[in-house]
């Protein structure tokens, strides 16, 4: 049975072919882990408090 890697493995492995440093890599990952959600719930928030004016 094949083993399929995750979605953050093949974004990691792009990363890494256009930056050399791995560190690098990783920390723009995990950033991004972070502020994208935020990102997501701030303007899911405003959306909806714009629906209910």
């Amino acid at each position: 049975m094949p083993v399929f890697p995750q979605s953050g493995q093949i974004v990691g492995l792009t990363l890494n072919s256009y930056l050399r440093n791995p560190d690098t890599t990783v920390l723009i990952v995990l950033g991004a882990m972070f502020v994208l959600p935020m990102l997501a719930r701030y303007f899911r928030s405003s959306q909806m408090s714009r629906k209910q004016c």
